[in-house]
C-alpha cells in the first residue's frame, strides 16, 4: 500500500462527497485529520463517512460530534487563520 498525503486523502473526501469538487478546502480537512489525531494512512472510508454531513456541506462548523475534537479543529483552524 503507497503511503497517503493529504492530497490522497483529499481526493477520496472530493470523490466521496462531491464528485471531485469537494466542499471543505483541504486545509479544512487537514484539520479534521489531525485534529482527530490520525495519520494521513490512518484515514478511512469509514472515517470519511463519519464527518457530519452539515460540515462537509457548510450547514456546520463542527466536523464532529465529539466537543474535545471540535474544539481541536477549531483551534487548529485558527493557527492557520481561517474560520469553521
Amino acid at each position: 500500500m503507497s503511503e497517503s498525503t493529504l492530497e490522497t486523502v483529499y481526493r477520496r473526501f472530493a470523490d466521496r462527497y462531491a464528485n471531485s469538487v469537494p466542499i471543505r478546502q483541504a486545509t479544512e480537512v487537514d484539520a479534521a485529520i489531525r485534529a482527530a489525531d490520525l495519520d494521513y494512512d490512518e484515514v478511512t472510508d469509514e472515517w470519511l463517512a463519519s464527518l457530519s454531513d452539515g460540515w462537509v456541506y457548510r450547514e456546520e462548523d463542527a466536523p464532529f460530534s465529539d466537543d474535545r475534537r471540535n474544539r481541536a479543529y477549531r483551534r487548529l483552524l485558527a493557527e492557520q487563520g481561517m474560520a469553521g
